[in-house]
């Protein structure tokens, strides 16, 4: 009886803990929804940051070239520049650096008090390469499809504007998006060749760079273009199932670090203790 008193206790700490959280989460998460910032508050914080000027060895300091990069492929409204990020962080750093300063007066602690400026310096370049990344692997995975798609559209005579239009509107995911936002800059009086290159500049992958230049050439040269899809849509899977076998390649050299360092020592333990001790007694 007494044995499964500490299972006991466990088992009724994790179920306080369980409810004093959620009545804590329904506690704060009201009263967010009923001070949280006024739609007209955010616009002035905006408003005041965007004509803050940010010097450029400043911006190098605050990351200014990462954001650009991730920026760039990260697939956000528009309204999220670059200088506006920047801007941000620097208006912000202060008031962060304040509040470290101040646990470290009250709590002593100064590895918490250094979290909050460094979340404020890591935090956005942190999000926005997840972003890009899941963007990248999304667009990876399912670009076959894509292409096979319009290939299927254009063996039934139809031109490339009019399969990206009905792309457009028939999916609900990231390609549906982004073939809206195609569709928007060719009604918009953009050329073609100008609008698949900043299509492909906002995702920044090897695969869809390829063809976005194979449909140029094909446009360029009066190529069919179903056959050019379809020999894309071929070299793509080619491709993925050469990455795959590469990764598979690799996997016994990768599994071979946690052998040697966590599986052979313990076999070691194993095979060699019992002689050990044998030796022990007879000693």
């Amino acid at each position: 009886m007494y044995q499964s008193l500490p299972l006991l206790s466990a088992l009724l700490i994790a179920l306080a803990s369980y409810l004093l959280g959620s009545q804590l989460f329904g506690f704060f998460k009201h009263y967010w929804q009923k001070y949280k910032p006024h739609k007209i508050s955010k616009q002035r914080f905006w408003k005041f940051v965007e004509h803050q000027d940010v010097h450029p060895i400043v911006g190098n300091m605050l990351g200014a070239k990462k954001i650009g990069s991730y920026l760039e492929t990260a697939g956000l409204e528009p309204e999220w520049t670059l200088h506006r990020i920047l801007a941000a962080k620097k208006v912000l750093f202060l008031p962060s650096l304040i509040l470290g300063v101040t646990w470290y007066v009250v709590f002593s602690d100064p590895y918490i008090a250094l979290v909050f400026p460094f979340l404020l310096l890591v935090g956005p370049q942190y999000f926005l390469a997840k972003k890009s990344q899941n963007r990248k692997t999304f667009a990876t995975k399912s670009l076959a499809q894509i292409i096979d798609l319009l290939k299927l559209q254009a063996s039934i005579g139809l031109n490339l504007e009019t399969s990206i239009e009905n792309i457009a509107r028939s999916r609900r995911d990231l390609w549906g998006s982004e073939f809206k936002r195609v569709q928007f800059e060719l009604d918009a009086g953009l050329t073609l060749e100008k609008v698949l290159d900043r299509f492909s500049r906002r995702f920044n992958i090897d695969d869809l760079n390829r063809f976005v230049l194979a449909i140029k050439q094909s446009k360029q040269l009066g190529a069919s273009l179903s056959r050019t899809l379809a020999i894309q849509a071929e070299a793509l899977r080619t491709r993925r199932k050469q990455r795959a076998e590469e990764q598979a390649r690799l996997a016994s050299v990768k599994i071979s670090f946690p052998l040697v360092i966590f599986i052979f020592p313990a076999l070691l333990i194993i095979y060699i203790a019992p002689a050990v001790l044998q030796i022990m007694e007879l000693g």
